[in-house]
């Protein structure tokens, strides 16, 4: 290799390290929190004494502050510092004797980093007690009334203490890991140099500035959007304004009988735009933003030729990947550096809660992974990616998208085969499928080991799921029409719990999408969920219907159109697959003719 070729490969690879160190800074950034005083006012029909404990996180031990006496019938004004520079994992308000009677609290206020919090809403501050205490929160108050013998306990909701105490810290990854990335991008060029240059060359685009101005942004969007998701919504904008001003100019290229396919998916977010204007104008926020936002989703594609959908897709992927890569050694950095020991599966599960909802994340992955396995003939670069992204979903606790992932790619595997062998596998399948099923409905210890993977977290705390499935059938079955606003799921299904429920007071959603949508609009807006769902699959839409199976089963379990991640890349996403099928359709009528 020439000294030319090896200035190139050090150039690109210098170039690469520091983006690479630019995106690991600035978002995957650090939170270190300032010391933060807690004061508040606590009043009791008994005599009483009071503590916080505190759990650092990333720390196993639990701290008790000191112990403050409190009078029976006067108002005790309390004021506790907490220096936790890694965070909170919990902060619990204790007092003893509390068979006692009753205890209130009152004009809570945090002062942290010269600032002052004072809560005029006192209805979030707790997220849950203990089981021999009744809470009621008022705007001004909560009071807690024993129900029987032992020290009383209210988890306040962390949030707020967060909030005021975080401060963020931009770092480049470490000296010794920017050696060692420096060298395997070195040796990656020695080896793939002509591969690299073949890889930048795919990405050019011909055609008018307007259509290619659409097309970088629409790489710059995927790019982005495991890092910044966020942006999505200026990038959105910005993208259908050049859509637009496309279409003027040439409108020739564009085939609107394309925007057939997307009527379902408008239609959902349209009628849920009338369900809460009309009847649940008080729920009308953030999530009624995202859905009149992203109403405009299915024009985003328009005029863009299938060659380039791929390589927008293909963008997504690196982007992905290299996510994935750098939050790893975020991880595996900040373990390192941890002070005590700490569970690294706890750690690894929490620093990426950081960042992402594990199942999004997962869902990213996993529609990453479905279209290369459809689409490449599969290798040994594909089964240590594929290996790489099943441990890394694995150690996130991502443990039903994992198993989705990994059945639907064992499909497409098998679809691929030839027609004998196809068949062979089919039917060999079908066969096991049936014969687990028959062992797990006779076996308890099957369903019990099924429960403690899918059902049970890596705390031993049984999932909260099953107990919100039941408690918004019961409520939606008595809204069957027009539900209850998605504004009132979380304090609903909080207020009907039974009072024993350890989940009562942490506001949880549905966790299943179907169920959400139930609850919050009616049964006309989940029959449209799956209408959506359904109709890639009937007309035949192979990249589409991936993408829908995934999700059809993973909504099962999460809401995840009550976070704007999931309204983003559900609606991004089947709108780029729904487009990118007709195209192929298209093409291959074309070269049959």
């Amino acid at each position: 290799m020439t000294h030319h070729s090896w200035g190139k490969i050090l150039g690109y690879s210098l170039l690469t390290l520091v983006l690479l160190n630019i995106f690991y800074a600035f978002f995957l950034y650090q939170k270190k929190y300032e010391p933060v005083t807690l004061s508040l006012t606590v009043e009791a029909d008994f005599n009483s004494y009071t503590w916080l404990t505190v759990q650092s996180n990333y720390s196993d031990s639990i701290l008790r502050t000191e112990t403050k006496p409190i009078i029976k019938g006067k108002a005790n004004t309390l004021t506790t510092s907490i220096n936790e520079p890694e965070g909170l994992q919990f902060l619990g308000f204790y007092w003893s004797n509390s068979d006692k009677g009753t205890i209130s609290i009152s004009d809570v206020s945090l002062e942290a980093n010269g600032k002052t919090r004072v809560f005029d809403n006192l209805e979030k501050f707790v997220n849950y007690s203990s089981k021999n205490v009744t809470p009621v929160s008022t705007e001004t108050a909560i009071t807690a009334t024993s129900n029987q013998e032992a020290n009383g306990w209210l988890m306040v909701n962390l949030e707020g203490v967060e909030k005021i105490s975080k401060i963020k810290k931009f770092k480049p990854m470490g000296w010794i890991t920017n050696i060692l990335v420096f060298l395997l991008l070195c040796l990656a060029g020695r080896f793939y140099n002509r591969n690299v240059e073949t890889k930048r060359s795919f990405f050019k685009i011909e055609g008018s500035v307007l259509y290619k101005t659409r097309n970088y942004l629409f790489y710059l969007w995927m790019l982005l959007l495991p890092f910044w998701l966020i942006i999505s919504h200026i990038l959105l904008a910005v993208s259908l304004a050049l859509g637009i001003a496309h279409f003027i100019v040439e409108r020739q290229k564009f085939q609107r009988k394309e925007l057939k396919s997307f009527i379902p998916l408008f239609v959902l977010f349209f009628v849920i735009m009338v369900v809460n204007t009309l009847f649940h104008s008080e729920s009308i926020g953030t999530d009624f933003g995202d859905y009149s936002y992203f109403l405009l989703a299915p024009f985003l594609f328009l005029g863009i030729q299938r060659d380039e959908l791929v390589k927008i897709f293909k963008v997504f992927q690196l982007a992905v990947g290299t996510y994935i890569l750098l939050l790893s050694i975020a991880i595996l950095e900040r373990y390192f550096q941890l002070p005590s020991s700490y569970t690294f599966s706890f750690f690894f599960f929490e620093i990426v809660e950081t960042y992402w909802h594990t199942s999004y994340l997962a869902g990213l992955i996993v529609v990453a992974l479905l279209f290369e396995f459809q689409h490449k003939k599969f290798d040994i670069t594909l089964l240590v990616l594929s290996l790489v992204a099943f441990v890394f979903m694995y150690l996130a606790q991502a443990r039903l998208p994992l198993l989705i992932g990994l059945i639907l790619i064992i499909m497409v595997t098998i679809i691929k085969f030839p027609k004998k062998l196809k068949y062979s596998y089919i039917t060999v399948s079908a066969v096991l499928v049936v014969l687990a099923g028959i062992f797990v409905y006779t076996s308890n210890e099957a369903r019990d080991r099924i429960t403690t993977i899918f059902l049970v977290n890596d705390t031993k705390k049984m999932d909260a799921r099953p107990e919100l499935w039941k408690e918004a059938l019961s409520v939606s079955s008595k809204n069957m029409l027009l539900g209850i606003g998605s504004g009132n799921v979380r304090d609903v299904l909080s207020k009907d719990l039974e009072d024993g429920s350890e989940i009562k007071y942490r506001r949880y959603n549905a966790h299943n999408q179907y169920l959400e949508f139930l609850l919050a609009y009616g049964i006309l807006v989940p029959a449209l969920l799956v209408l959506v769902l359904v109709i890639p699959v009937v007309l035949g839409f192979k990249s589409t219907a991936l993408f829908v199976v995934y999700f059809s089963i993973a909504m099962l379990v999460e809401s995840y159109f009550s976070r704007q991640a999931g309204v983003v890349v559900f609606s991004v996403f089947y709108c780029f697959f729904i487009l990118y099928d007709c195209k192929s359709k298209q093409n291959t009528s074309a070269s049959s003719q």
